[in-house]
């Protein structure tokens, strides 16, 4: 991991020039998302000169210790830039909705279904090279409401139920792409 965190801050470093062309939009992947089995996509187009729509979706498959997780995610996301003429440049603060539907089930017969409704709001800070390099970094506050419905068997007895959480939680990210 931090051999790939120095190939991105070299990659970064070498293309950015001063005279970055203005960009319209960008295609980008949260390359730290990879490592908890999950692709997060997140394409971005400037609306005006200094705001930008994103949408962001991410997809997980996995299986740890005989239980498989499996989940799907929207994030349409509003960016204002500021200090700077153009949007996808610069400092930007970005508020967010959320909307997660996942499943997980154990090698024990459990079956959970949930979705989580939310939303948030980061800070953050993108930059795109003369060559369309795009590197984007962000973190902020975020809060959701999860609904889910389960079901066990467990030596021939069934159980299931439903139920709610809400809670408050932390976006971090960081994002690696190509802008046109």
């Amino acid at each position: 991991m931090k051999k790939l965190l120095l190939a991105i801050a070299v990659i970064t470093a070498v293309s950015f020039t001063s005279n970055a062309q203005d960009k319209k939009f960008a295609v980008k992947v949260n390359p730290l998302s990879l490592g908890f089995a999950t692709v997060n996509v997140q394409l971005e187009k400037t609306i005006s000169s200094s705001s930008s729509i994103q949408l962001g979706t991410a997809v997980s498959s996995l299986k740890v210790l005989g239980t498989k997780y499996n989940f799907f995610q929207l994030t349409p996301e509003f960016r204002k830039y500021f200090g700077e003429d153009n949007a996808m440049k610069g400092w930007y603060v970005g508020p967010y909705l959320r909307l997660l539907s996942g499943k997980y089930d154990s090698g024990f017969n459990v079956d959970v279904k949930y979705t989580t409704f939310g939303g948030g709001a980061v800070i953050g800070y993108e930059k795109a090279s003369s060559k369309g390099f795009v590197f984007d970094v962000f973190a902020g506050p975020n809060y959701g409401a999860t609904s889910f419905k389960g079901s066990a068997s467990i030596n021939g007895e069934s159980a299931s139920g439903r139920g709610t959480g809400n809670g408050f939680g932390l976006r971090v990210g960081l994002a690696i792409g190509f802008a046109k």
